[in-house]
């Protein structure tokens, strides 16, 4: 008997169609992940419901858990903190909502938490950073709200945050990234649906405007984020969407993205398990949904970050910046500052060695990720740098004299002669023709007077180099050669 096995990849930016939710069709319904599985529960389809299920992405199934802890309701709030859930707020058949639940996967239980710290409310935004929760915006029937609030688990307590900057809406999108907490789109009454999106930061407690969101200004959103990429699709303006955005926090930029596969809805919910994004459930033309999708994201080629020069003298400078996860390679481009001409070098590693600059000139420079080889793929560029070259000193200011390397060309060992006529902090560096970094010979702080330091041949094959003396004012370069 022949048995065939097939193994499919899904091809990115592309949606596919998984299990149906395992409950009724539904709108408004809260959805997190915790660790490997996706859990969808409460909404509304005709009734209040309080029935909460697990999605195993592996099984492509689902399973009834045990019921949300509380009433029944719709346009509640629902995140994950470490290993737990939250689900809290939103309304009920006796009216908007204030208490707050945490779910235990392991035990499959419910336990009430202290009450979310601001009014009772419907259409909130909620997502967590680094083991605490938030939850902010909203309203009731009557009004909306703007006000933010952290909760912490260790202590059960929520305090009272900087409101959110835009205006006060209900049925907005909210999602973390790396450390910042995100929020956009959503219904604010003036005179309806808004596009602004901000970026909150726990550190500062504080928010800034970023890049509008890609899409028409629309509410009842969902979203999700992937890495450091967020997303939003689907919702209302007048008239139903099933576009769908990717938002890339390091460059602040939009693009938009394969439309959602399941077409038109609003009240959608959606969450992410690894590097897959899952949207499903919602709201159409008096239709609700229970369909359930899977998004594969292009892969990202993130652009470096945290540039810095060192060693800057009149004619050299080093480059860094942090080293991108899954890159193969990175292009330095950099330019003399107010010209159009970009030069290019190719380090291997997250430095580049400039030599030749002139002096006294400022430039700029910024690094784009090779990702990829076959085909080339690159990032955005970085955000520039700038710094400016020392000036010439003239040979009388000089803190060093007389640099001698004998013999040239090395066979095997060479002594670097030099004088220093003050003391000061000497650093000599080798470097090939290419002008990459291969050896630091020496960086001390030595005083005044003769000094010598060997240089050993080793593993270096025969060809030109370049040795570079640095004092702390004075930079020279000698020709090196090696037969």
């Amino acid at each position: 008997m022949l048995l065939h096995v097939s193994v499919f990849s899904q091809a990115p930016n592309t949606w596919i169609q998984k299990a149906d939710f395992g409950g009724i069709e539904r709108t408004d319904a809260v959805a997190f992940s915790i660790g490997s599985k996706g859990y969808l529960g409460t909404g509304y389809v005709a009734i209040y419901k309080k029935d909460f299920w697990e999605y195993d992405p592996i099984a492509n199934s689902w399973t009834q858990k045990a019921d949300f802890g509380g009433a029944s309701r719709y346009s509640a709030v629902g995140f994950s903190i470490d290993e737990k859930g939250y689900v809290g707020t939103g309304v009920d058949s006796s009216g908007v909502r204030s208490d707050f639940w945490e779910y235990d996967p392991v035990e499959n239980t419910w336990t009430q938490k202290a009450d979310f710290g601001g009014t009772p409310r419907l259409a909130a935004i909620g997502f967590s950073i680094d083991g605490k929760g938030y939850i902010g915006t909203g309203g009731n029937f009557f009004s909306l709200n703007n006000d933010f609030w952290e909760y912490d688990p260790g202590t059960n307590s929520w305090s009272e945050k900087a409101s959110f900057a835009g205006t006060a809406r209900a049925d907005a999108v909210g999602f973390s990234i790396n450390g910042k907490g995100y929020i956009g789109t959503g219904y604010d009454g003036q005179p309806n649906a808004t596009k602004d999106f901000w970026e909150y930061d726990p550190t500062t407690d504080s928010w800034i405007q970023k890049a509008d969101f890609g899409g028409h200004a629309r509410y009842l959103a969902a979203g999700f984020s992937i890495g450091n990429r967020g997303y939003i699709g689907t919702g209302f303006t007048g008239f139903l969407k099933e576009d769908f955005w990717e938002y890339d926090s390091d460059a602040n930029r939009w693009a938009n993205k394969e439309d959602f596969g399941g077409g038109l809805r609003y009240g959608a919910s959606g969450f992410s398990i690894g590097n897959k994004g899952y949207l499903g459930t919602g709201y159409y033309n008096g239709f609700f949904y229970k369909d359930f999708w899977e998004y594969t994201p292009e892969e990202s080629c993130d652009a470096p970050s945290n540039l810095s020069t060192t060693n800057i003298t009149s004619t050299t400078a080093i480059l860094h910046w942090d080293a991108v996860s899954g890159a193969d390679s990175y292009q330095v481009l950099y330019k003399t500052s107010g010209t159009p001409q970009w030069h290019l070098a190719r380090p291997i590693g997250n430095e580049q060695i400039l030599i030749g600059l002139a002096p006294n000139i400022e430039y700029a420079w910024k690094v784009k990720t090779v990702c990829n080889l076959s085909p080339l793929t690159l990032s955005e560029p970085s955000l520039p740098s700038i710094f400016t070259t020392a000036p010439m000193r003239l040979a009388e200011e000089n803190a060093y004299t007389h640099i001698e390397i004998l013999p040239n060309p090395i066979l095997s060992l060479s002594t670097i002669s030099f004088s220093l006529e003050e003391e000061s902090h000497v650093a000599i560096e080798l470097f090939d023709a290419a002008g990459k970094r291969l050896r630091i010979i020496l960086d001390e702080n030595l005083q005044a007077g003769n000094h010598e330091v060997i240089l050993n041949r080793g593993d270096l094959t025969s060809g030109m180099y370049f040795l570079e003396v640095s004092t702390n004012d004075k930079s020279e370069k000698k020709k090196l050669m090696i037969e």
